[in-house]
């Protein structure tokens, strides 16, 4: 067995993937290996991971491509490289991201040492070097009326944990997490009712539920790109996230609250 296993799901990946693959280069631990899913991309994503892998002593015997023709979305992806995935422990990370320094051995030794971890998310920081929210509390109704009418910082949205040293959080942004193989095939893996967005919650949900600890490691950092437009399909498929992870009568409730809040501010 390895000791670790990437895995990423990658569509229409082309414009981050070089410093995805680069920072794999530098940071792969010696005992492991690298599976991508490809969505049915149709911008050359896989012909650009062949051609950058062909002559890399890294990486070249170590990526695994799984190609789809249809887009898998974000948890199926994953499954089904989990799968196929040799790795004691499963590192998930987003096309988009790329490790930096010795972040990935940082996370992955942690883990190691301390069993009653359930995942383990790094520091996010963007391109210009802005730390990103990537905590949260799980999301509930009580939480979001702390935090938009009672002004209670942190009970509702992402933010960004004030510490240097690892502590335990609720949950944390699934574009990079290192989880042990054993338990995420306990919890069933990602729950693919999500087609995307909240499955990194979901998943944290349940391993709480187990007694296990998510993690927030400040000391290990991630590079992550955010942005790029809000399109009506990724809005469709945010609400509809939001209605299986909270159920209809509170995905209902909570919409009344942020419509009576944006009434508040405009009045």
């Amino acid at each position: 067995m390895l000791d670790l296993s990437v895995i990423t799901v990658t569509y229409n990946s082309t414009k981050v993937i070089k410093d995805y693959l680069d920072s794999l280069h530098k940071s792969l631990p010696e005992r492991s290996e690298i599976i991508i899913i490809d969505s049915g991309s149709n911008d050359g994503t896989v012909e650009f991971i062949r051609e950058r892998i062909k002559e890399d002593s890294v990486l070249n015997k170590r990526v695994k491509i799984i190609e789809s023709k249809e887009n898998l979305g974000f948890g199926k992806g994953n499954n089904l490289a989990a799968k196929e995935a040799k790795g004691e422990y499963l590192f998930f990370l987003n096309p988009d991201a790329y490790v930096q320094g010795y972040s990935l051995e940082l996370m992955l030794n942690y883990a190691k040492e301390n069993p009653l971890i359930g995942v383990v998310g790094p520091k996010l920081i963007e391109p210009s070097g802005q730390v990103q929210p990537s905590v949260r509390r799980l999301p509930s109704l009580i939480g979001a009326f702390k935090e938009y009418y009672l002004k209670e910082k942190n009970a509702y949205e992402a933010f960004i944990p004030q510490v240097k040293e690892a502590i335990e959080v609720e949950s944390v942004v699934g574009a990079s997490i290192l989880i042990k193989k054993d338990i995420f095939n306990q919890v069933g893996g990602f729950d693919d009712k999500y087609f995307m967005y909240y499955e990194d919650l979901e998943l944290c949900r349940k391993l709480r539920k187990l007694g296990l600890k998510v993690i927030y490691m400040p000391n290990a950092e991630v590079g992550h790109r955010v942005g790029g437009s809000v399109s009506d399909k990724k809005t469709k498929w945010l609400h509809e996230s939001a209605r299986k992870y909270h159920g209809i009568i509170i995905y209902f409730l909570l919409q009344l609250l942020f419509r009576f809040r944006k009434f508040l501010v405009w009045t």
